[in-house]
């Protein structure tokens, strides 16, 4: 995975920001979100602005630039608006950044040294953004660097791709944050071994793997499709239904996580039933249906969160067996019949299923804002 450092802009860290982060966390990158200002954040720019004069733009940058470790390694650094500041020192200075990502601003090369012409920059900015007048400008300079790519948009507003501002734009967020994920993913260590990483984010399987390399490619690409299905969206997104179905996209992806738990852990390596949180905690005969309620009762963050996290176990266990006793060993549990199926049918079973519930959530995603795609 890739490691993420987030600086947040002139707002503070926002519930918009947090959800940002959360998408990239969902396709399996680590994300770190530094806080400039200490935990304040503002109704307003010119609130912001106030308080960042007080505590000085020097003081912010050192202080988003001292938050990567000296010996840090493999990080993507992102900024947006103010964050920009400390995202541009690092990606320029420090050995261990892979590359950065800029969103609604840019300075003068010459604020931090020479430019790093081995490292793949993306710069993103809105030709109607008032604010960002002169950083489109340094922008455009920057643009004439080796490995550097501006993207300028069309729209009006500053901030516009995070949904807590009045300017938050959904197309050109969803344009933005898709960009973003791509760019990440590409610098993943998945997408080193020769998977493809689409426009999008989602690393495909390889082409030419062997069995185990090409079943384990394709059940992450089934996790990355659906984390693109429920990218950017707030709490009654994940709660929307459509047609007679209670199905939601919240309760898709607790039920998944809970599906990776028991596969991996359970059947595969019989850890024991439920053992593993959340599962452990929960009565299920007081509520059968505990995994899919979650939805209307967590926030996207925390669906997010608990669904990747039995994405990581499982994937563990699974690398484990396939090194261990091969596609053809058997799960640890026995079915009834005597059989324990092996790690090849459970490989396959989960593909299966993502692919099934992927369906759902197509539905499900185009009757929140109509957005479509396979």
């Amino acid at each position: 995975m890739t490691h993420v450092v987030l600086f947040h802009h002139i707002l503070g860290i926002t519930d918009g920001l947090r959800r940002i982060a959360a998408d990239l966390h969902a396709l399996g990158h680590s994300v770190e979100i530094v806080d400039l200002f200490d935990g304040a954040t503002f109704d307003s720019i010119d609130a912001g602005m106030a308080h960042l004069e007080e505590v000085g733009f020097e003081s912010v940058i050192d202080r988003g630039a001292d938050a990567l470790a000296a010996d840090a390694t493999d990080v993507v650094v992102v900024g947006i608006s103010l964050g920009v500041l400390p995202a541009q020192k690092l990606v320029q200075t420090h050995p261990g950044v892979l590359g950065a990502v800029l969103i609604d601003g840019a300075v003068d090369a010459g604020m931090f040294g020479e430019w790093p012409v081995d490292r793949p920059v993306q710069i993103h900015m809105v030709d109607g953004d008032e604010l960002g007048t002169e950083d489109l400008v340094a922008a455009q300079q920057l643009a004439a660097e080796p490995n550097v790519s501006l993207t300028v948009h069309s729209g009006s507003g500053h901030l516009v791709l995070d949904s807590s501002t009045a300017a938050y734009d959904q197309a050109l967020a969803t344009t933005i944050v898709d960009s973003l994920c791509a760019f990440v993913s590409g610098r993943d260590q998945r997408a080193a071994t020769g998977r493809t990483v689409d426009t999008v984010g989602r690393i495909e399987p390889p082409a030419f793997g062997d069995e185990a390399e090409t079943l384990l490619g394709y059940l992450d690409y089934q996790r990355c499709i659906l984390a693109w299905k429920v990218r950017g969206l707030d709490a009654a997104g994940m709660r929307a239904t459509t047609a007679a179905s209670t199905m939601t996209l919240g309760g898709l992806l607790m039920h998944m996580a809970y599906v990776e738990d028991h596969w991996s852990a359970r059947v595969l390596w019989d850890h024991g039933k439920n053992n593993q949180p959340p599962w452990d905690s929960v009565d299920w005969q007081a509520d059968a249906d505990w995994e899919w309620n979650q939805a209307h009762v967590r926030s996207p963050e925390d669906i997010i969160a608990t669904w990747r996290v039995s994405v990581d176990r499982s994937d563990q266990l699974f690398r484990r067996a396939v090194e261990e006793f091969g596609l053809g060993g058997g799960g640890r549990e026995v079915w009834p019949d005597g059989e324990a199926p092996s790690v090849r049918w459970i490989l396959g079973h989960l593909i299966e299923e993502y692919a099934r519930h992927i369906g759902h959530a197509d539905l499900l995603r185009e009757a929140v804002d109509g957005a479509t795609g396979e």
